[in-house]
């Protein structure tokens, strides 16, 4: 970086076009607290019964975290919020009958890049972070269309602790299979600050919103942006009333999108019950995806952010340049002569 008064005309500059959301200092109300986890602990059978004492652990840590009481201005919120997102997408959160009680888990699942800084996030709240685990797996889906087979690299970061994954789910994160439980955008993140919501979407569409496109038979324009989503077929009222959510906190931001659609080709007869695909679009028009990619973006997925800013200054470049020729048409005169 040097001061602009030491620029010359010569000079190549690096512009970051990505702007967000203005700041606005959160309220003090409350979120969650120690009675809410309580009652979570009464409903999980989690008690102090056997080894470990394990209640008196969870809460124990979850006091010495600083984080309870839980508020809309805690320094700990803005992380918490991003990970929830990430956990809704890219995320498993479940809890696991043991031999020494029920003991909770968060898998995180994504590219190795992107999985580090989870990693550091975690430990920026007060938990200790695993290492990420990377390894080969082949997968075989039976879809609409036949057999898909591929071999690809699985990155993992899996958090072992109960507490970490009960403070989640006291915050309204779905556990177990996310494709065969019901769930909606938590209530009090509906009610959050703009920039709240936006790094909830950021991170949530980080791990499921499709990455900006070019569109193959006219490069100069993009394609719409899908987000997709697979739920049981006896949930999908309340699949829609989800992705309505995420619609709802989308026009806040003046974004424009289409209605929830049923997608055929991504129906699965999977071990556990049909699933059915659904899908909504961030809508393809240049301004529309400018507010997209300069308010709200892709958290915790570095290439699509990069693709991303990309995006805004190659559309905002070709606005100035159709401006430019709008203008020097309004000067032509009919003779072909320019008035100056």
């Amino acid at each position: 970086m040097v001061n602009a008064n030491k620029l010359n005309i010569k000079d190549k500059l690096v512009v970051y076009p990505f702007a967000g959301v203005e700041y606005e200092e959160p309220s003090s109300d409350t979120i969650l607290d120690i009675k809410d986890v309580e009652s979570f602990l009464d409903n999980l059978g989690i008690s102090n019964k056997g080894k470990g004492n394990a209640r008196s652990q969870i809460l124990k840590h979850l006091k010495e975290s600083n984080i309870l009481p839980l508020r809309y201005n805690s320094p700990q919120l803005p992380i918490l919020i991003k990970l929830m997102g990430y956990i809704f997408g890219d995320g498993v959160l479940t809890f696991v009958n043991t031999p020494s009680g029920k003991k909770g888990f968060v898998h995180f699942y994504g590219k190795k890049e992107d999985l580090l800084i989870i990693k550091k996030e975690i430990e920026d709240i007060g938990f200790k972070a695993p290492n990420v685990f990377s390894r080969e797996r082949h997968h075989k889906i039976y879809t609409y269309y036949g057999l898909s087979e591929f071999d690809y690299e699985e990155n993992n970061l899996i958090k072992k602790s109960t507490a970490f994954a009960l403070l989640f789910a006291c915050l309204g994160v779905p556990f177990g299979k996310k494709t065969h439980v019901p769930y909606r955008v938590p209530s009090w993140l509906m009610k959050a600050t703009m920039w709240q919501k936006r790094l909830f979407l950021a991170s949530f569409f980080g791990a499921e919103l499709s990455k900006p496109k070019t569109n193959t038979y006219n490069p100069k324009n993009f394609y719409s942006l899908q987000l997709n989503m697979n739920k049981l077929e006896t949930l999908k009222d309340n699949a829609i009333n989800f992705l309505n959510d995420l619609r709802l906190m989308l026009a806040e931001f003046g974004i424009a999108t289409n209605n929830v659609v049923e997608v055929k080709g991504n129906d699965y007869n999977g071990k556990f019950g049909k699933t059915i695909g659904l899908r909504f679009l961030i809508k393809g028009n240049e301004d529309n995806l400018i507010k997209f990619f300069s308010n709200v973006n892709y958290e915790y997925h570095i290439k699509k952010r990069k693709e991303a800013n990309l995006a805004i200054a190659y559309l905002k470049c070709k606005e100035e340049l159709r401006q430019k020729k709008r203008e020097d048409y309004a000067t032509t005169n009919r003779d072909g002569t320019v008035s100056l």
